[in-house]
């Protein structure tokens, strides 16, 4: 802390005005506001005569937001106080002020600001020193800044002290340490002396060592130091944890200087060497420690453990005074802070249950800081905590001590269950805390795994849900526990809940108290776990009291009896005022039951939350976050109820594949049936979508399907179905696809007489539907008294629906539902509406944000409503965005309107030409003509003196009178342009510093860096709205930088080649060495290097040769070159993050290449700035000490987005360098390395092309042939010099047939007709390097939904009474003889469809009544799951194929036909289904059998009840393939014809899952060839044979004819055939006729005559018919097409298309007109297709291609 003795200095007469007179920042006991609170306060004197209007004055704690808070229209009398509370609470209203801001005890910016909103009458800058406790600071006497230990609102102050002494400074930092040092403290104050303490106590000016020198730290130490001066107060004692796990590992059982008892009970502090020497877990406890963050809580001792006064000892109740430290582990994220710890858990603090207790920590300004903050759970929660709990967990945990189970509980141990199910919550949309684990030390003795999470209280509702603290009533457990406000709201809620809820009047009572949504999702939550020590206690509830919508909300809290049993049952809990007992309430209303539908259906189906695979990739990931640190937890907690440790791999790893392998699994499925057996989801199926939302291509249709009834949608976010069961006026009946379009909120449901399924719901965004929505206009710092706003445009031709789109960064916005942008239409949203609409009257705002824009720099951004990023903007106040419009009264606009390539570059945008702004229209273009400053000097010798060059770039004369020219751009006003300065088009004129700086005014250019800026003005001096100039590093004398616009289009300003001040810019300054290779992103865990490359014949020494030590650097690594080094001519150089020995493990290095390293900083993937810096000749500052300045000597600002190439973003290549002498910093030089990096070597050269076939692929089908889509990338150098890169898809197992829609497309797909994994193969060749890379997929059979027992079955039943033994429930036993009926089966409820028999004698009922139901299965391998529901009164045993698969209600042990139901069923349950899984191994082929005993419960029960139903999910029975019939073919013998066939199947059976096709040759004259596309001809077929039908086949015939194929598709166990006639027609010039012309064109010789030539390609039919060419196709000739030289010279090949069954002959000669030689002869291939004659190369040749006469 600052040691502050000042004056207070003013710019005015002293005292003359209002001031802040005092502030106290750290209450805790002093004055309150009128909520009881001790909250922070500013104090205002007026020590003048005359009474001062407040109005329009500001407080403010943000230097960058001057009016922060403004004071309203209150008076402040002559010499009188005004007290303001510096509470957060934003109040303007009543008899208390109160700011939106609070006061941070460790000092910050504070000003009083007068109401022109730029002048501070009173300001604390940069910041006020550090406040202690209870102590105001203010203006003593003589108006010198002091302390008060008696704070005096609204009074005088009395008299004050100096200050404190400084903090204290440790070196090293708090943190994990693998060998001893020496910490060195220090404190600036001078002759302070440090007492310092290493047992956990506080030094004070009497207690603890007096610091001499360096500490020696030998192992793990709580180091404490404080710092005293006389005079002063103390500074604050600061704590420091160095941790070493080495000696952490063998903590012992008995540590020196801690009890080895706690209230009598054994204590345990021993690291198990059980575990810490186990050879599986040796080396990785330590690592386990570093795994995640450590908590190191540091206090005295006694304070902790000793009887009667410490809080472990004492339990709940007791706080004391902690350090708190978060070090996470391989970073230098450290935090600190002071606050209390008490331990909490309610039962949990008994010592019969657990040793490892849990702790609360408080963070008030009582025991220190006021808050704790850090993003401790991310960017989206809350990051300043006033409590956080440390949670050691009491149940399913290894530190069980008893109760209820312990055994098994500690069997369970995850450490995770109770913050998985607050993750759920959260991810369902609803509100629980967010927690991590980590690793807590107690005074240095590690102290085990812990979860450090939020706790529900007013502060976490505050936060989340809105409002303030004290606008909240908290619940905890019971209606009797209020934690914040009271309890009125909650016993309304209970009331409320009491009534008979099936009236609508009496559940919208309920509704307006309790968030019915939230609510449900909550109760599904712990449904879905199975929660069972709950809702008698483990809930939180909030609610804001003031605020109309601030309902009841629960909070997920202690849910750790979760996730045991599979078939756990808490869906019929019913506890009087909590959860339960509200639901069983509400479930009598019908809209409740149907909304309970909708959020089941929402979270269980469908990718939902709680559907098998996301529930278990949740718990994966809480799994993941500690699967290392669970090994020290079981060292330190593992033995503590048991002499044998529970340990990671074996307890641990065991119930975690239970979880993954059997609960989640089937869990979900599970709990809907217990849902459905409470009648809260339809048995109506929902319809099924297509697509269940997500982004969808343009022109997507939406298919919906539904197993019966009808379907009804809404696309406006209506639900179909009205309250009651209407149909809704917006409602339509689905009948043909959908098309989306834009943004779509898809609600649908099945209707069925009167029956509505549950709501499917789903939202899509079309891919780049909101690419049209533009930033237009962002007003982010208005003047004074005016409102901020941000303006949007639909730059498009149609409307946009931005229902639901959010504004998620820098400020927040949702625009609501149906929201609809107009084309070309803007919408204006604002920060201040009453402001904004007094500014611009005539505008129609469309909506107010939460918070403010920054001043500085802002990141604004926009998602979708899937919560994708589609639109964002970063901005700036600083150069070169435009000046400005930072509180200049300008906005910032886009140069161009309907355009923004890239929001992001400040080249792209102005200042608005209207003062003011322009929302809700484009600003029009600015009427200021631009002038460029386009060369400055300024590192000059005499004669040579600084200046700044302006060109004017217009066709037009400018006259630049009165603008204003600055080196700082917040101060425009340092120099104003002549009067009658006019520049003529396309002029230079040039400013020195003769004329801007005359008197040394304060405008003169530093050569170690500065910035120039020039402003439009008018005459009075006043911002016209146009701005330039930029700012710039150290120069080298007589080096200009000039304006440079790169091949993008922005301005840069480089060092040029030579001055040319007054004429055109010479160009940039290159080299002498330059950046000329970066991989910034490596794939996998390569280094990361700057390759730099010397482009002068000379060799170029790094260093200053006249101060060696002054070396060159590279900025954005922070890299300095070692003393010596240097580069030979033209060499390479590399510098990398790694460890330069190392890197020739990577790359093939040269000998001559220096690889240096490595460097602390690290290339960013996203992009940045990196700079070569040469150091000039040492220099001397204003303030007399030495500097170096650094010269760039190159730069380059790479990014990772277009148009820089992104490959080299994680890809594997790097960027290179292209041309090395060319200017470096324009992407326009830069390429993406061929194959990968080149350290090294030189850049240019070809090199392989890049290809990726994808990512491999796992399909579920119900039928075959499945479509597999493929989508390859390849890319190249584009060399050789003559680029033909050539791709292909090819499959790599020739057995399995595909057909691909075109193989040689990169995006094409392909057919298979196979299940299992297969196996693409992706090609490319650039001409010199083939290259190819595969991908894999995997075809499976999706399971169908199959029941094998409906429920209401006929049931074969004995119902005599009888001892049956045990053979009647075998799978075989004859039942023949039994009763049989439909289910419900029983007596005494008066619903039963099947009556049974008691016995005659009511007082002697028979116990025991048997049933039996067979069922077929034909492939029981098929079945891969089986959920049965049972309904039985009172209790039922039941069986499959003879094996006891459930037992409810019925005692252990054998069950005899006398055995009695231990409990009396009654109520629902009687009638409810109750659901179990069973396992499908158990299935037979053929006959199933499932068996049921019910019992009752005595001889005198009421009645008895039975059904079952069981349902399951399998293949499904065999179905031939199916085979479209063939029509006909007649073609042209001896031309070839494809065969095309239409084949499916239902991928069945599973074995061989393969569907075989093979063709036969029934009859014909000849033999029939088969030609495959890929594989070429198979051997020819004769009738009988059979040849493989591999996809793209084509047929020829050995003779005309007709010809009956057959072709046959065979599963494996069925099989189809269809036959195929095909008419080979004659090889006559009539049959030739017949083939290609129509019946009418046969009758026009001037069409299909031997001489006509219908496609005028020059050849007459009859050469037509000889050549084997089309007769109506121009490009189907006899022709030579290309003839190519090789590369050697040496030989021709000459190109033509071939035509089947012909023979071809090239001749040649020397003359044009012969005589010709015969060169070559060919046969054409059966299916003809391209063909080629090679020949030497000789003389000049001409060639001619001819088929003979024979």
């Amino acid at each position: 802390m600052a040691l502050l003795l000042g004056l207070w200095a003013l710019a005015r007469p002293v005292f003359a005005e209002p001031r802040i007179n005092e502030f106290l920042a750290v209450n805790n006991r002093g004055l309150t506001d009128g909520d009881g609170e001790a909250t922070d306060w500013i104090e205002i004197y007026n020590p003048g005569a005359k009474a001062v209007s407040l109005d329009g004055w500001s407080l403010t704690d943000d230097a960058e937001s001057l009016d922060k808070w403004r004071f309203p229209n209150v008076s402040l009398g002559p010499r009188k106080y005004l007290v303001v509370f510096a509470s957060g609470k934003d109040r303007t209203a009543g008899n208390e002020l109160h700011t939106n801001f609070k006061l941070n005890g460790d000092g910050e910016y504070l000003a009083l600001v007068q109401p022109d909103g730029s002048t501070a009458a009173t300001e604390f800058s940069p910041e006020y020193p550090g406040q202690r406790e209870n102590i105001s600071f203010g203006a003593g006497a003589g108006g010198r800044l002091q302390f008060f230990d008696k704070p005096t609102p609204a009074k005088a102050n009395g008299s004050g002290f100096a200050g404190f002494v400084q903090d204290t400074k440790f070196d090293p930092d708090r943190g994990f340490y693998d060998a001893p040092f020496r910490a060195t403290i220090t404190c600036a104050t001078p002759d302070a002396k440090i007492r310092y303490t290493i047992d956990g106590s506080k030094p004070t000016s009497s207690h603890g060592k007096v610091y001499q020198g360096p500490i020696q730290i030998n192992t793990t130490t709580t180091l404490r130091a404080a710092a005293f001066q006389s005079g002063l107060r103390s500074s604050n004692v600061d704590t420091h944890t160095y941790l070493f796990a080495e000696d952490i590992i063998r903590q012992p059982a008995k540590p020196a200087g801690f009890p080895t008892s706690w209230n009598g009970h054994p204590a345990d502090y021993e690291m198990d060497p059980a575990v810490v020497n186990d050879p599986v877990y040796k080396g990785r406890v330590a690592g386990a420690l570093k795994s995640i963050p450590s908590l190191s809580l540091v206090l005295n001792r006694d304070d902790f453990f000793k009887t009667g006064q410490g809080i472990y000892p004492k339990g709940e109740g007791v706080e004391k005074a902690t350090s708190v430290e978060l070090i996470y582990p391989n970073t230098t994220d450290i935090i600190q802070a002071d606050g209390s710890v008490q331990i909490v858990g309610g039962s949990s603090t008994g010592r019969w249950k657990v040793d490892k207790l849990s702790m609360r920590l408080k963070f008030t300004s009582q025991f220190g800081d006021s808050s704790f903050q850090y993003p401790l759970f991310g960017e989206d929660a809350m990051n300043r905590f006033d409590t956080l709990v440390v949670d050691a967990r009491l149940n399913q945990v290894w530190s069980y001590g008893g109760g209820s189970g312990p055994s098994d509980q500690r069997r369970r141990g995850q450490n995770t269950r109770d913050q998985f199910v607050a993750d759920l919550q959260n991810q369902m949309g609803g509100y629980a805390p967010h927690g991590i684990h980590v690793h807590v030390y107690i005074n240095g003795l590690y102290w085990g795994l812990h979860t450090l999470h939020e706790r529900p209280d007013e502060h976490f509702a505050a936060h989340y849900l809105g409002g303030s603290k004290e606008d909240y009533d908290v619940m905890k457990h019971r209606k009797s526990t209020v934690v914040s406000g009271n309890s009125r709201s909650y016993n309304a809620l209970i009331s409320a809940t009491s009534k008979n809820l099936s009236s609508a009047s009496a559940y919208t009572a309920v509704q307006q108290q309790l968030d019915i949504t939230n609510f449900i999702d909550y109760m599904l939550v712990n449904f879905y776990v199975g929660n069972t020590d709950w809702s008698h206690q483990n809930w939180y509830a909030s609610s804001n009291h003031n605020n109309p919508e601030g309902r009841w909300r629960f909070h997920s809290w202690d849910a750790e009896h979760v996730l045991k049993g599979i078939n756990d049952n808490s869906v019929t809990k019913n506890n009087a005022a909590s959860p339960t007992g509200f639901h069983q309430s509400l479930k009598r209303n019908k809209e409740y039951q149907v909304l309970f539908g909708d959020r089941i259906h929402r979270h269980f189906f469908n990718d939902g939350v709680l559907t098998p695979e996301k529930a278990a990739a949740s718990y994966q990931a809480r799994l993941d976050s500690i699967d290392e640190a669970i090994v020290a937890e079981s060292a330190r907690w593992g033995d503590n109820q048991r002499s044998t440790p529970f340990t990671r791999d074996k307890e641990w790893v065991a119930e975690k594949n239970r979880l993954l392998q059997q609960y989640f699994p089937r869990r979900t499925g599970i709990v809907l049936s217990q849902l459905r057996s409470q009648k809260l989801y339809p048995t109506l199926a929902a319809p099924t979508l297509s697509q269940h939302g997500g982004s969808i291509p343009t022109g997507f249709k939406l298919t919906l399907k539904a197993s019966k009834g009808v379907i009804y949608f809404t696309l406006d976010g209506s639900d179909p179905r009205l309250p009651g069961g209407a149909l809704a006026q917006s409602a339509n009946r689905y009948n043909q696809p959908l098309p989306i379009e834009g943004t779509a909120r898809v609600k649908s449901r099945v209707k069925y007489q009167n029956e509505w399924s549950a709501l499917a719901e789903a939202q899509f965004v079309v891919e780049g539907s909101l690419d049209k929505l533009l930033i237009t206009e962002v007003m982010y710092h208005p003047l004074r008294g005016r409102s901020e706003f941000l303006e949007l445009k639909n730059t498009g031709t149609e409307t946009l629906n931005l229902s639901g789109v959010k504004i998620s960064e820098g400020i927040r916005f949702t625009f609501p539902e149906d929201f609809q942008l107009a084309p070309g239409t803007f919408v204006v949203l604002a920060e201040n509406a009453e402001a904004f609409n007094e500014q611009y009257p005539d505008l129609t705002l469309g909506g107010v944000y939460d918070g403010r824009l920054s001043n500085s720099s802002e990141k604004i951004e926009l998602i979708d409503r899937l919560a994708k990023p589609f639109l964002s903007l970063t901005y700036s106040d600083q150069p070169p965005w435009p000046s400005t419009a930072d509180g200049s009264g300008f906005s910032l606009v886009p140069r161009l309107a309907n355009t923004n390539t890239d929001p992001n570059d400040p080249n792209n945008w102005r200042a608005c030409a209207t003062p003011g702004g322009s929302p809700g229209r484009n600003d029009l273009p600015p009427n200021i003509k631009p002038a460029w400053i386009t060369e400055v000097l300024a590192h000059s010798d005499p004669p040579a003196v600084d200046s700044v060059e302006i060109h004017n770039p217009n066709t037009a004369a400018l006259d630049l009178s009165h603008w204003l020219l600055t080196d700082d751009w917040s101060e425009p006003a340092k120099y104003a342009i002549p009067a009658g300065t006019v520049l003529s088009p396309g002029g230079y004129v040039v400013f020195n510093e003769d004329q801007f700086n005359p008197n040394d005014n304060g405008f003169a250019l530093d050569s170690h860096g500065d910035q120039v800026f020039l402003f439009s003005a008018d005459p009075d001096g006043k911002l016209t709205g146009f701005s330039d100039g930029f700012t710039f590093g150290a120069s080298e004398n007589g080096v200009t930088f000039g304006r440079l616009v790169t091949t993008d289009g922005q301005a840069q300003y480089p060092a040029q080649s030579r001055p040319s001040l007054g004429l055109p810019n010479a160009g940039p300054k290159v080299g002498p060495v330059v950046i000329n290779e970066i991989h910034y992103h490596p794939q996998g865990t390569g280094p990361e290097f700057v390759e730099l490359k010397n482009i002068t014949p000379h060799s170029v020494l790094l260093y200053d040769p006249q101060h060696p030590q002054n070396t060159w650097r590279v900025g954005g690594i922070d890299f300095q070159f070692p003393t010596g080094t240097s580069i030979h001519p033209g060499g390479l150089l590399i510098i990398t993050n790694a460890d330069p020995s190392e890197f020739g493990s990577h790359y093939a290095i040269p000998n001559d290449v220096p690889v240096l390293g490595p460097f602390q900083g690290s290339l960013q993937d996203s992009g940045e700035r990196l700079e070569l810096l040469k150091p000039d000749e040492p220099d001397t500052d204003p303030d007399g000490s030495e500097i170096v300045p650094y010269i760039v000597i190159d730069a380059v600002r790479y990014n990772d987005n277009p148009p820089w190439p992104s490959e080299p973003d994680g890809n594997g290549p790097s960027l290179e360098k292209l041309k090395p002498k060319r200017h470096g910093n324009d992407y326009a030089n830069w390429r993406s390395s061929p194959g990968g990096p080149s350290p090294g070597v030189e850049n240019m050269g070809n090199r392989p092309p890049q290809i990726m076939a994808g990512v491999d692929l796992t399909i579920e089908t119900e039928s075959l042939p499945v479509s597999v889509p493929l989508s390859g990338m390849v890319s190249d150098d584009a060399n050789p010099d003559f680029p033909t890169v050539k791709t292909g898809w090819s499959f790599v197992n020739n057995q399995i047939t595909v057909i691909f829609a075109n193989s040689g497309q990169l995006q094409t797909t392909a057919e298979l007709f196979d299940l299992g994994k297969h196996t693409f193969r992706l090609t490319a060749d650039d001409g010199q390097y083939t290259v190819s890379d595969e991908l894999t997929v995997e075809i499976k059979r999706a399971p169908m939904e199959r029941t094998f027992i409906t429920a209401g079955s006929e049931w074969r039943y004995l119902d005599n009474g009888s001892n049956q033994g045990t053979k009647w429930h075998a799978r075989l036993f004859d039942d023949s003889k039994w009763s049989a009926g439909p289910a419900q089966l029983g007596y005494g409820n008066n619903g039963e469809k099947t009556e049974l028999s008691y016995g005659g004698n009511s007082s002697n009922k028979h116990v025991t009544t048997y049933f039996r139901h067979s069922f077929e299965v034909t492939t029981p391998t098929g079945v891969i799951s089986l959920e049965a529901s049972l309904v039985r009164d009172d209790g039922a045993v039941v069986y499959l194929n003879g094996k006891e698969i459930l037992r409810s209600n019925m005692p252990e042990g054998n069950i005899r036909y006398n055995t009695f139901a231990p409990l009396t069923v009654g109520g629902e349950e009687e009638s409810a289904f109750q659901p179990f899984t069973v396992d499908p191994v158990l299935l037979v082929e053929g006959k199933n059998v499932i068996a049921v005993e019910v019992h009752q419960t005595n001889r005198t029960s009421s009645d008895i009840s039975f059904d079952l139903e069981l349902r399951g999910k399998g293949s499904g029975d065999n179905q031939p393939p199916k085979v479209l019939p063939f029509n006909d073919l007649t073609f042209a013998w001896p031309s070839p014809v494809k065969l095309e066939v239409q084949v499916t199947d239902d991928a069945l059976p599973l074995k061989p899952g393969r569907l075989t096709m093979q063709w036969k040759l029934k009859s014909g004259p000849g033999t029939v060839t088969l030609i495959d596309d890929n594989r070429g001809a198979a051997a020819p077929m004769r009738i009988g044979h059979l040849r493989r039908h591999r996809g793209a086949t084509t047929a020829s015939f050995s003779e005309p004819g007709t010809y009956v194929l057959i072709f046959i598709a065979n599963d494996g166990q069925a099989q189809t055939m269809e036959e195929l006639v095909i008419h080979a027609e004659g090889d006559s010039f009539a049959d030739w006729q017949h083939a290609h012309f129509t019946a009418a064109e046969l009758g026009q010789a001037l069409v299909s005559g031997a001489d006509a030539d219908p496609d005028n390609d020059g050849m007459s039919n009859q050469a037509e018919y000889i050549a084997g060419t089309g007769p109506k196709a121009d490009k189907s000739r006899l022709e030579i097409r290309t003839i190519q030289v090789d590369a050697a010279g040496e030989q021709l090949t000459v190109h033509f298309y071939s035509a089947p069954h012909r023979n071809y002959r090239l001749l040649k000669s020397p003359n044009v007109l012969g005589p010709w030689q015969t060169a070559g002869e060919l046969n054409a291939p059966p299916n003809g297709g391209p063909a080629t004659f090679v020949v030497p190369l000789g003389q000049a040749q001409f060639f001619r291609l001819e088929i003979p006469g024979d």
